[in-house]
């Protein structure tokens, strides 16, 4: 476990990839602007924390991580995600919140073991997120109607914020939904 957080050290060190067993790393609120191309190098890296700080691109080898199954992101100023999110095959929890996403890369749909998903300031939701079956806690907000197989998620757990001037049908569909927050 490595946590650096709350340390404002602004640049973490490019090879920081020569700590090859770590499993844990929590860099949020560290004022950093970017993270190095060596964090690839992490293959057993299963936590990446890396919230709130000033990142406007992320490394393309963030995305060979193959033990990654939980992703902060939240609270920085990306405008884009890269397609290759959809090689972190084992990813099971990506909190991108309070970013500047306008739109998602396909490839996010094809995460078959997300769990957990936030995401808000989206233009619209697509229809491939049906496609994520394990997915059981969704929050989202933007401004945006639901894609009509909404209904076959398996939520457990929906915070929904887009600007709803009535309840969509596709809610009633949500069988195994236990909290539901409009």
């Amino acid at each position: 476990r490595l946590n650096l957080a709350d340390n404002h050290i602004r640049t973490l060190p490019s090879d920081l990839g020569a700590f090859a067993q770590l499993e844990w790393l929590d860099v949020s609120n560290a004022r950093l602007w970017e993270l190095p191309a060596g964090l690839g190098r992490l293959k057993n890296l299963r936590d990446l924390n890396a919230r709130d700080n000033y990142l406007t691109e992320l490394p393309e080898s963030l995305f060979d991580l193959p033990q990654l199954e939980c992703l902060n992101l939240a609270e920085n100023l990306l405008r884009k995600l890269s397609p290759g999110i959809g090689r972190c095959r084992r990813l099971k929890n990506l909190n991108l919140r309070s970013n500047l996403f306008g739109t998602l890369p396909e490839e996010l749909y094809g995460l078959d073991r997300l769990e957990i998903l936030e995401l808000d300031r989206i233009e619209f939701l697509p229809a491939g997120i049906s496609r994520l079956q394990e997915l059981r806690q969704l929050q989202v907000s933007g401004n945006f109607a639901l894609p009509e197989d909404f209904g076959s998620l398996k939520l457990s757990s929906l915070f929904l914020r887009a600007g709803l001037h009535s309840m969509p049908k596709s809610l009633t569909a949500l069988r195994s939904l236990e909290m539901l927050n409009l």
